[in-house]
This record gives C-alpha cells, structure tokens and sequence, in this order.
C-alpha cells in the first residue's frame, strides 16, 4: 500500500502512533473530538509545538544559556548551534553564525575565560569554541606547573 492509498483512520494512527513525549501528552490533554481528527490534532500540535511561541522560547533559552559543571566546550557548543538554528531558522548562516558566537561566549560562564575569548575577536562559532579550547588548555597547564612548582618548594 503505497502513501497515497492510506485511509484517513490509517494515517490517524501511524500519525499518533508516531509522537514522542510531550507531544503524545497532547492525545491526553483534549476529547476524541480532536484526537480522533488529524486536521484537528495537527492544528494543536502546530499551535503547541510550532510557529512563534516556540521561537521566543527558544531565544530565551539562548540567552540564559550558561556552561554547566563538567559540560565540554564541545557540549555547550553544540547546544548553542542547535538554539540558534532553531531561534533564528529563516536567519541566513553567516549573520546566524554572529548571533551564536556571541551567546556561546556569553555561555562560558568564566569573567576571565570569556575576557580572553572577546580578545582573540572570533568571528564564528566554531572559531570562539577554538579560542575557549586553547585558552582552558593553556590554563590547566599553567595550573599543573604552579602546582609542581609549589610541591617542589615545600619539600
């Protein structure tokens, strides 16, 4: 049976049948009235999941974006490319690319760390993530090297 033969009660049920959490709350939350119509359901899920409410979630999501304990720079940047996609979907990539930088630095969540990513001025994100990688290696070195010289001058 090709896409095209599928009765409406058939693709009603390949359709719900397909939705993942939160979206399959959606089956809970209203009557057979609209569950049972994939117009209808589709039209609250659009309304739910979709359009303007979900972008300024999004962006909000973008801005308060911080670093978490033990998360990878790589981590945070993957995040910070997935929100901004999803904030700015119709954006063209290079003023999209700005846009993520910036948050991705903001993200960092270290005044120092972030200061010294600012000086090195990336322009993309993959350059701050570059940058912010460097500059906790170099850090960690220099912590490793005060620690032995400390541990050599008490003994």
């Amino acid at each position: 049976m090709t896409f095209h033969q599928w009765t409406k009660p058939e693709q009603l049920y390949y359709f719900t049948s397909s939705l993942k959490d939160p979206a399959t709350q959606v089956l809970w939350d209203y009557g057979e009235d609209t569950t049972k119509s994939l117009k209808k359901l589709t039209k609250v899920l659009k309304r739910r999941f979709g359009g303007k409410n979900r972008v300024d979630k999004y962006k909000m999501d973008l801005k308060a974006r911080r670093r978490k304990n033990n998360e990878s720079l790589e981590e945070l940047h993957a995040d910070i490319r997935r929100l901004a996609v999803l904030t700015f979907p119709k954006m063209g990539q290079e003023d999209r690319e700005g846009i993520a930088c910036d948050s991705f630095v903001d993200a960092l969540a270290d005044p120092d760390l972030i200061l010294q990513v600012r000086q090195h001025n990336p322009k993309t994100l993959d350059e701050a993530l570059r940058a912010a990688q460097r500059l906790e290696i170099w850090a960690r070195n220099t912590d490793h090297l005060r620690h032995e010289d400390k541990k050599s001058k008490d003994e």
